[in-house]
């Protein structure tokens, strides 16, 4: 016991230590120049749609909400299948080649562009001969049901759409991504209630492809007006050396992802199997997800602004600065996420009420995922550390034990329906992020030699 209680008093005060050493004034500056402006315009997108989701589980009621929920699931995984680890890719490389060039960042987008549009053309070829069985299978709709031909284009625009923003935000043109922002959220409150509220679930899943097919053309336009801005060409061809890094990075970013959504899916589809109340309990659980987007926002917002910060300075050889910022970034994210996580958990009857008794009973279950929440705050600045220091493959593993401990609890008390899937996301991350804190200070002191 006494060299446990050594091991962690040194644990606490290498992450303590960093709250009272602030990092250098131009991070500082350059993660608040990118941050700031998006924040607001973020806030309006996050914040719209969750208005979106509740309403649509107060029109669609909750076995409809709960097809919902399953097909957005589905989009996320063949989104998964689509962009192959392409986000995170640039994410990181493309911060690093504008040291070099803008015209070399480009070539990183567009190679990007280029696995999106093959893997694409693939998904088109093999959808129209499944989309029989995803109908029935899974969504528990009639065979000629049209939603899973919409999950196709819904699908391609997401893919394409996540690529665009996440190149702006890797240029660092915080501005431009948030006036994208603004256009989406202001479409999101108008187009998708009005279209499920005449046309039920199949018009909610129409009016979100309406709204990612403008977004794709706002979108593309700031892009191209960005690229040509900095002097680059947007449609040079990509470079073949770059395809080594794609394969290297990308690939174990892939894998983790591959590992991540299909997890909670299939998680859901578990318990719409087993659970008494099946489609009910999966619609519970997409309303709770939905909402802890909420909670998540500022932790979104700001890791999204400190990967192209953090991985322009591992480039730069500054490892103490990063260490710096990650965990002082991880400290806040938390204290934050706690904060906003005390009213929502104060208000939570109240909020499910509006969506209807089915849901309004299962409030405890929305306490578990808050505490998701708060975890999964902090274990994402963590993630962005070993991506910024190429160590994907770590990421991936400790995906494998988390998926088995959702999965695990899905199937051992599916007869408690949105309790296992909370419970299991709770145990899960907690897990997790211990995995996160274990190897992020298994690296703190070569890191520090290394510097």
């Amino acid at each position: 016991m006494a060299v446990f209680a050594r091991k962690a008093r040194r644990i606490f005060t290498r992450w303590a230590t960093p709250l009272t050493q602030l990092v250098s004034p131009d991070t500082l500056k350059r993660f608040l120049s990118l941050s700031s402006w998006t924040m607001v315009s973020f806030a309006l997108s996050k914040g719209a749609m969750m208005i979106v989701v509740i309403y649509l589980a107060r029109v669609l009621g909750a076995e409809d909400y709960g097809r919902l929920t399953l097909t957005q699931g589905l989009v996320n995984v063949l989104g998964l299948f689509v962009i192959l680890g392409a986000g995170p890719f640039v994410s990181k490389h493309v911060p690093q080649m504008l040291q070099e060039s803008p015209q070399r960042a480009v070539q990183i987008v567009n190679l990007s562009g280029a696995v999106i549009a093959t893997t694409s053309l693939l998904l088109c070829i093999a959808v129209p001969f499944a989309k029989g069985t995803v109908a029935v299978n899974v969504l528990s709709l009639p065979t000629g049901s049209p939603i899973p031909s919409l999950v196709l284009g819904w699908v391609i625009l997401m893919a394409f759409n996540e690529l665009m923003l996440i190149a702006l935000l890797s240029l660092e043109k915080g501005k431009a991504l948030g006036t994208v922002a603004l256009v989406v959220a202001g479409l999101s409150l108008s187009v998708v209630p009005w279209s499920g509220m005449r046309w039920g679930l199949q018009g909610a899943v129409a009016g979100f492809i309406v709204v990612e097919s403008i977004r794709f053309v706002v979108a593309g336009l700031v892009y191209f007006r960005v690229v040509k801005g900095l002097g680059a060409n947007p449609f040079v061809w990509p470079h073949r050396s770059d395809l080594p890094l794609l394969l290297t990075f990308g690939l174990p970013v892939f894998l983790t992802s591959a590992m991540y959504s299909p997890t909670i899916w299939g998680a859901q589809l578990v318990v719409k199997a087993f659970a008494p109340d099946g489609l009910v309990a999966v619609g519970v659980y997409g309303l709770m997800s939905n909402i802890l987007g909420a909670l998540l926002l500022v932790s979104s917002l700001t890791n999204q602004a400190a990967m192209p910060v953090f991985s322009s300075l591992f480039a730069a050889g500054n490892g103490d600065e990063l260490k710096r910022a990650s965990r002082l970034l991880c400290w806040a994210q938390m204290a934050v996420a706690a904060a906003i996580s005390i009213p929502i958990a104060l208000c939570a009857p109240f909020i499910l009420s509006y969506a209807g008794p089915a849901f309004a009973a299962a409030w405890p279950a929305f306490l578990l995922m808050l505490g998701v929440g708060v975890i999964t705050a902090g274990q994402t600045s963590l993630g962005n550390y070993l991506l910024a220091t190429n160590r994907p493959y770590f990421i991936l593993g400790t995906t494998l034990p988390w998926s088995l401990i959702v999965l695990s609890a899905a199937f051992l008390f599916s007869s408690h329906g949105v309790y296992a899937l909370a419970g299991g996301m709770l145990v899960g991350a907690i897990a997790r992020v211990g995995l996160f804190i274990w190897g992020f200070t298994k690296q703190l002191r070569p890191a520090a030699s290394a510097a």
